[in-house]
């Protein structure tokens, strides 16, 4: 195996993506964009997918062959993601409700400061990382028909992950600096989401929360204090892994049927066909009972 090659490869996405959530997503985006990896073998003769349970199976096992302790382990491995503290509902927030940011008292030289930083984080955002969503002076959003991305940058003073504070409801956000006792990002969500699922991950000062919606549909806005975003020049195609399961087999079947026709090879409804005709062949009643079984002999139209 050519690792050099692939590590070059995988490292390009990843610094693309600036997290592990994020190169996750590209690769098992691939998978279902290129691959029969999300189609489920409904039976044994399928020549496609795997059955129910097996590719979670096959994840697995590949994750356990580089565990530290086994012999592809590295001892040298770039941080990529920092764990964060999450509260949800079931935990009282210790957020005191009087911080306002509005409300602090900063001198003239803090607020130039202030736009300065306001202005540099707000052209450090990418294009994918408010795709469909919109910016603001630190964080950005984007959103597909089922989730919800959201980038934050974070002061200089948080170091790591400890620094930080972030509730999560299925209404509402809350991210707080323990360091200076402020609040970053505050707001009530424009739909709900299932706050128990969030996945988030820290890294080159900025924050990254995945979030999963609770009804499949377009927001108009992250939280409610902002401006709604033009619904008509967004971009409404749907990536085949968020279509429903049948859309999505039918979509991998005519891919596969596509291959096998360029190989000159069966195609699946040629394979049906020879399954049915064989079933049919020696029947009582077939003009070809006891004769061998041969499907050239039939034209299917």
């Amino acid at each position: 195996m050519n690792t050099q090659r692939h590590d070059t490869i995988l490292m390009e996405i990843l610094q693309e993506r600036q997290t592990v959530v994020g190169f996750l997503q590209s690769v098992f985006g691939f998978l279902a964009r290129c691959t029969d990896f999300y189609h489920e073998m409904k039976v044994k003769e399928d020549n496609i997918g795997f059955p129910r349970g097996f590719k979670e199976q096959l994840v697995l096992k590949v994750i356990k062959q580089f565990e530290p302790n086994t012999e592809h382990h590295i001892d040298k491995v770039p941080s990529a993601t920092n764990e964060v503290e999450v509260v949800t509902e079931e935990i009282v927030s210790s957020v005191d409700e009087n911080v306002n940011i509005n409300q602090m008292n900063i001198d003239e030289d803090q607020v130039d400061e202030s736009k300065q930083q306001q202005t540099e984080q707000t052209n450090s955002f990418q294009l994918n990382e408010f795709h469909n969503g919109a910016k603001f002076n630190n964080y950005c959003w984007s959103q597909t028909i089922n989730d919800i991305e959201i980038h934050v940058i974070l002061p200089s003073d948080i170091t790591s992950s400890k620094d930080l504070k972030i509730t999560i409801k299925s209404d509402e956000i809350v991210i707080f600096n323990k360091q200076s006792n402020k609040i970053i990002l505050e707001g009530k969500f424009y739909g709900k989401c299932k706050n128990n699922d969030a996945v988030w991950s820290m890294s080159e000062k900025k924050l990254q929360i995945n979030l999963d919606k609770i009804k499949s549909c377009w927001w108009h806005k992250l939280l409610l204090q902002e401006d709604s975003i033009d619904l008509s020049k967004m971009d409404c195609s749907r990536e085949l892994h968020e279509l429903p399961q049948e859309d999505q087999a039918t979509i991998q079947r005519l891919k596969w049927d596509h291959q096998q026709e360029m190989l000159g090879l069966p195609t699946s409804r040629d394979i049906e066909n020879r399954d049915l005709l064989k079933q049919a062949w020696d029947v009582e009643g077939s003009p070809f009972k006891g004769q061998p079984f041969d499907p050239s002999l039939v034209k299917f139209e």
